[in-house]
């Protein structure tokens, strides 16, 4: 960012803090991560706590409106602007400050996306899955892409110059991440153990257990939507 790589783009100057539009089409993206994880995230990232309930999403949505997009105070130097026109000096701070405050507001996003990606590789996130059931995007690195395509200015990918410091983006929720193991009642007991992706959960469970490493889920067809693919 500093190099001048990665920042805001598009045919007109864009002003990722102050633009309410394009603060909300982020706030949407940054949406498709639970609350649950995404709260925390915002907290490291904005170096505050959030108060009230922790994990409702419209408050979780403000905190990180507030926290991560909001348009930062930047502090200007005026040693450049002796013998300017005071309205050439005006519009060189305000290009300025926009310039400043958007490689801030990029810098905190992609610190969110990073921490997330992170947590959830480490396991230290809370319980549940890192992304909604129902989101649209389920990875970080196609979340870091799609905030790239969508408001900066890369040279490259933005996963690949993330990567080139170290930085790979690798954390992705599949069907099987959000598959509901539980088993209901003793009644249904036979038939959901006969189901394919518990018994190969409670295997890799049994092979944990006795220091084996089981692995079963690779080809196994998850959601298995038809007869073909359940008896795959």
């Amino acid at each position: 960012i500093r190099e001048g790589g990665v920042g805001p783009g598009g045919g007109e100057p864009l002003h990722l803090g102050a633009d309410v539009g394009l603060r909300d089409n982020v706030l949407s993206l940054l949406g498709c991560v639970s609350a649950a994880w995404l709260r925390p995230a915002a907290e490291a990232v904005g170096g505050e706590r959030m108060g009230g309930e922790p994990t409702e999403p419209a408050a979780v949505r403000r905190f990180v409106d507030k926290q991560v997009l909001a348009p930062p105070a930047v502090a200007l130097s005026t040693t450049a602007e002796e013998g300017m026109h005071p309205a050439e000096a005006g519009r060189r701070r305000d290009l300025l400050a926009r310039e400043a405050a958007n490689a801030l507001v990029v810098t905190r996003v992609l610190r969110l996306i990073v921490l997330l990606d992170r947590a959830s590789a480490g396991g230290v996130g809370p319980a549940g899955c890192l992304f909604e059931l129902d989101a649209s995007i389920k990875s970080t690195r196609r979340m870091a892409i799609e905030f790239s395509r969508a408001y900066l200015s890369a040279a490259a990918d933005v996963g690949r110059l993330l990567g080139s410091v170290g930085l790979e983006l690798h954390a992705e929720q599949t069907a099987a991440d959000e598959f509901d193991y539980s088993l209901s009642t003793p009644e249904a007991l036979p038939a959901e153990l006969a189901d394919g992706t518990r018994l190969c959960r409670m295997l890799r469970a049994a092979g944990q257990a006795y220091g084996v490493e089981v692995a079963l889920s690779g080809p196994v067809r998850l959601p298995a939507a038809s007869r073909l693919q359940k008896i795959h």
